[in-house]
């Protein structure tokens, strides 16, 4: 197992501020690597993470792969599950083929205990019980693959796609959209299908290019997407009407993540090949640019907001840490450690040629770990990896 070590409290969200205890002291982490796959199992490339409670998290994998890992007081695994989405649609055959599960999200803000996630079919959307991890609901209706989901109430979902759309779902028990897919032969025969119950695309004032992230913020009610077009777009969460229509400096390459702050700043920040942007919700317009992003980290692949700590998943296995309140250099620049690459049929870790990407990151309800999942970035190297960082 690979470590790092890092003196860190346990303070609630509202209590801990990550960012000025890492200025305080040297910015030392520790990481527990978690993802090392049994004899005879492979995981392909982690797309999604998330914390279920405090001691569950859940990851999903480019070859549907749904995992999920039960940690003791000191974040060490007891006890790992693997499972297969079972929600009567066929795998594809080809790994290639698959679209991976690129959404774990929790509608537990809203009181609910149900979790959206992808499917075997990387057009539609799966929701289960978020303790059973049965599939209760299939959503159907995107033309091309589904890149991110947001609940935006109990029983209300967004989505967004690579056929340029943005879609609400009502996953309440008296939707019109309900009908039996017993037809099917679904394994589950309780499952049901449902379809969009508002769609906006570019005729209606949408994207006009793959949508590739969508969040919520629950404080101020509003949607806000990210588009390849270089858009972003802030939605009204009640209706869907566009607030405003942010267009992106350039450069604007590989716009792949994007975060929203919670807590008070209503910033939002979008990364792509070389940069990362920071909006103002409120305002709906540019507040700066960090162009610091290290050439040889092929990019942000995700971004995470903690309070004033941002931190940045990079494509070339770098994770950054960046305090928002000052415009100058990062706190602190890690190398992700040793995942798992697979070399013909033997599974081995992961050697200094191969860099993973981190994907996703999570952090924890008390806001004190932050996972990281990914797997290599370049084509046609199969493998993955799932670290969990504490500060």
């Amino acid at each position: 197992m690979h470590r790092r070590a890092f003196e860190a409290g346990t303070a609630r969200l509202q209590d801990f501020d990550a960012a000025r205890a890492l200025e305080a002291r040297p910015p030392l982490l520790e990481e527990q690597l978690t993802a090392a796959p049994a004899e005879g199992e492979h995981f392909n490339k982690m797309f999604a993470c998330a914390w279920t409670s405090s001691h569950e998290v859940l990851a999903g994998t480019k070859d549907n792969k749904l995992l999920r890992y039960t940690l003791g007081r000191d974040f060490r695994v007891l006890r790992r599950e693997v499972l297969q989405i079972r929600d009567g649609v066929p795998e594809r055959p080809k790994e290639n083929e698959r679209g991976g599960l690129h959404a774990l999200v929790l509608n537990k803000p809203f009181g609910g205990n149900q979790l959206a996630c992808g499917s075997n079919d990387p057009s539609d959307v799966v929701v289960m019980d978020s303790e059973a991890l049965v599939p209760q609901l299939l959503l159907k209706g995107n033309a091309d693959w589904m890149f991110s989901c947001c609940w935006i109430g109990r029983d209300r979902l967004l989505s967004c796609s690579k056929d340029t759309t943005v879609r609400l779902w009502s996953t309440a028990e008296n939707s019109y959209a309900l009908r039996n897919t017993e037809s099917r032969r679904s394994p589950d025969p309780a499952l049901r299908e449902r379809f969009p119950e508002v769609t906006r695309d570019r005729c209606q004032g949408g994207h006009t290019a793959r949508v590739r992230e969508i969040k919520y913020n629950q404080f101020t009610q509003r949607v806000v997407s990210l588009s390849t077009d270089a858009n972003v777009k802030i939605w009204d969460g009640a209706n869907l009407d566009v607030v405003s229509d942010i267009v992106l400096p350039l450069p604007a390459r590989d716009l792949v993540a994007l975060a929203l702050d919670e807590m008070g700043s209503d910033a939002i920040a979008v990364g792509g090949r070389s940069e990362i942007t920071f909006l103002d919700e409120r305002t709906g317009g540019v507040q700066r640019r960090l162009q610091s992003v290290p050439n040889n980290g092929s990019g942000v692949r995700s971004l995470a907001f903690r309070g004033n700590l941002l931190s940045v998943g990079c494509g070339g296995g770098l994770l950054l840490l960046y305090d928002t309140r000052k415009e100058g250099s990062y706190l602190a620049r890690l190398q992700l450690g040793a995942g798992h690459v697979r070399q013909g049929e033997q599974l081995v870790a992961t050697h200094n040629a191969t860099k993973h990407a981190a994907y996703a990151q999570a952090w924890d309800p008390s806001g004190a770990a932050l996972l990281v999942c990914g797997g290599p970035l370049q084509v046609g190297v199969s493998g993955s990896y799932l670290g969990l960082w504490r500060l």
